[in-house]
């Protein structure tokens, strides 16, 4: 099994700590992981990863244990070669439907099928991008998935066949954990106590800058 993100950035300093917690639970997993100057969110959905199954996620996700690996949940769902997930429309600000609909980009399982069937409309965003705003990755996601056939889901935070996303798999998501926004999604607690008790889990924090500290410190107050 294959985990991959691009960055950028401050994001560049979270490589250590990425790599850690994914090895943490998967020692034999390859973690790979491009430094994009440019758009790297979206860069992720447009660049080749060969070879069996490939995890595609944001950059600030820390993986965690679950009953049942990564590859093992998000395989059920497998549409051509790619399990993914409806995005949500937001109260009161523009909707991400219509021109802007939009596919989560936190967390995306693919294998070489999927790599296959977009390989024409992933070089052509690679060239031509597709717009500079919030949310613009998730929405060459969708963009991209429309135009090789593949269904996107009716309802927010379902698979295509309309199974609920197992909300556990969003692993610790440390922008969640910016001010009281974590309050919204709430990783297992257990299972973040046993990664912040880790003494090589805060050996990879020394180094980071202000924002990431900060974060860090909202998810240790979660777990008290």
């Amino acid at each position: 099994m294959k985990f991959y993100t691009c960055v950028s950035g401050h994001y560049k300093d979270l490589i250590p700590l990425y790599t850690f917690c994914i090895k943490r639970v998967y020692p034999n997993a390859e973690v790979l992981i491009d430094k994009e100057p440019k758009d790297p969110s979206k860069k992720r959905f447009l660049k080749d990863v060969k070879g069996g199954y490939v995890h595609i996620t944001d950059a600030d996700i820390l993986i965690l244990p679950h009953e049942k690996t990564h590859e093992q949940y998000y395989s059920k769902f497998m549409v051509n070669g790619a399990s993914y997930l409806r995005g949500a429309t937001e109260s009161g600000k523009e909707s991400w439907y219509g021109d802007r609909e939009r596919i989560c980009g936190g967390h995306m399982g693919v294998t070489e099928e999927y790599y296959r069937r977009t390989k024409d409309s992933r070089a052509k965003y690679l060239t031509s991008g597709i717009g500079s705003y919030r949310e613009a990755d998730e929405v060459l996601l969708a963009t991209i998935l429309k135009e090789n056939g593949y269904p996107i889901p009716e309802k927010p935070y379902t698979f295509p066949d309309g199974t609920e996303w197992n909300w556990e798999y969003r692993d610790l998501h440390l922008n969640d954990f910016a001010s009281n926004k974590f309050l919204k999604w709430k990783p297992d607690i257990v299972k973040c106590r046993e990664l912040v008790s880790d003494p090589e889990f805060w050996a990879m924090t020394v180094d980071l800058d202000s924002v990431w500290r900060n974060l860090i410190h909202n998810v240790q107050e979660y777990c008290l």
